[in-house]
């Protein structure tokens, strides 16, 4: 099978080609996926909307492949519609295609030492905890809350310190962009975490 998207990219059972570089679909270590929706206007009157959205992948040598489309140049260029939905079904694609060896990753650090790592946060499913700068939020003190993009930790009794801490920088947060699929996998199959 080969999919051509407009100019830019394509994909096979076995590789992808972005701006006529091809990379083995094999060889994905991580991807995240972002889109953002842009509103414009000038002095406080509407004139549209753009979105962008980008794909980073990382290799298994550590290098990361960009992929982004910006509508905002709408105006100048050929309407990127097509493109932002191309992009979504690409991401889609090699997350799918992808997904068993980046779990496999993750699933063979908890083998070799018991615990894995998600961006800075180091995850503990023998005492459900996450672990961060030595400081450790277990799910007996913590509620582990879903955002877009994010999981916030909030303590579940606050006294009047933790109130302030809280108004003052924010209840601790997992950002979740990178390998999104894979940790809500992680999460609810080795810390019991689910979300509706």
């Amino acid at each position: 099978m080969t999919r051509n998207f407009s100019e830019t990219f394509k994909i096979t059972n076995k590789t992808f080609e972005w701006k006529r570089k091809t990379y083995l679909i094999s060889d994905i270590k991580s991807i995240s996926y972002n889109r953002i929706k842009t509103k414009h206007s000038i002095n406080l009157a509407p004139t549209g909307e753009s979105e962008e959205a980008e794909i980073i992948i990382t290799n298994k040598n550590g290098k990361e492949i960009y992929i982004f489309v910006d509508e905002a140049g709408i105006y100048l260029h050929k309407n990127k519609k097509e493109e932002l939905a191309e992009i979504y079904y690409l991401y889609e694609y090699l997350s799918e295609m992808t997904f068993d060896n980046r779990l496999k990753l993750y699933e063979n650090e908890i083998d070799l030492c018991g615990v894995f790592k998600y961006q800075k946060w180091i995850f503990d499913p023998k005492n459900k905890s996450v672990i961060i700068k030595n400081k450790t939020y277990t799910q007996a003190d913590y509620k582990i809350l879903k955002s877009d993009n994010f999981l916030v930790l909030e303590k579940r009794i606050k006294k009047t310190v933790d109130k302030l801490k809280t108004a003052w920088s924010g209840d601790p947060e997992i950002k979740t962009l990178k390998d999104s699929d894979v940790i809500f996998t992680l999460l609810k199959k080795y810390m019991g975490w689910k979300w509706s």
